[in-house]
């Protein structure tokens, strides 16, 4: 059950460089369409970004014990919307306040924290649908190589199965004794050992090609028979 951003070293390392990405893209729109100084531009960007990412990230178990039982999508689409309204006001009440601590005495920058707090706000359910997505495709993912593997591991029992059958049919008593008869008779009789050959050959045929329940004419069984004398 752990966070694949945290099993895959490269999910962890894009994971990084986007929110730095975020960051710097947040800091420049602060900075330069609000004219708010830089200082306080990169401090939002890091508080408010860093407090959603880490949300975000633990946002993963609370989807993953929540699919251990089936639900409808109604029920679904209802515990996400009551989950995204829990997350997004501790997102903002968070890094509101936790903004207000650090420039409570910057007037400009306090109205302009209040007058955002509307963009922000449709921002982090921008996040929140964005984590949502990612962990599903992950999951879903996740379930079908599972799938895939249980599938091969079935398909490698049959197989080992159907090998378990054909040795099964094969008297190895029976095979030995006949290779050493026809090595034996590749030195003194050549052709009769070639003979042998093709008989033993027919035989195994029609062992392995009939099955013990299978019904066969007593003309089949009897030529079968000889072979075998």
């Amino acid at each position: 059950m752990h966070n694949p951003i945290a099993k895959n070293k490269n999910y962890l390392i894009t994971f990084f460089v986007l929110w730095l990405a975020i960051i710097g893209i947040h800091t420049g729109i602060i900075l330069f369409l609000y004219q708010i100084e830089w200082r306080i531009s990169l401090t939002d960007a890091v508080i408010f970004n860093t407090t959603f990412a880490i949300l975000g990230y633990n946002l993963w178990y609370v989807i993953r014990f929540s699919l251990r039982e089936k639900k409808s999508a109604f029920d679904l689409v209802t515990n996400h919307l009551m989950l995204s309204v829990v997350i997004i006001a501790a997102w903002l009440v968070t890094s509101y306040f936790t903004m207000r601590s650090f420039y409570g005495l910057d007037e400009s920058y306090i109205q302009f924290l209040n007058d955002s707090l509307v963009w922000r706000t449709i921002t982090g359910i921008f996040f929140y649908l964005f984590f949502v997505l990612f962990y599903y495709v992950i999951i879903y993912y996740e379930d079908l190589q599972d799938k895939l593997n249980v599938e091969a591991e079935l398909q490698n029992l049959v197989k080992e199965a159907e090998l378990n059958a054909l040795k099964s049919q094969i008297n190895p008593h029976f095979l030995f004794n006949s290779l050493n008869s026809i090595s034996s008779l590749t030195i003194t009789n050549p052709e009769a050992a070639q003979e042998m050959i093709v008989k033993l050959s027919d035989f195994l045929r029609y062992s392995l090609s009939h099955d013990k329940d299978e019904k066969a004419s007593l003309r089949e069984e009897i030529e079968n028979l000889n072979r075998y004398l």
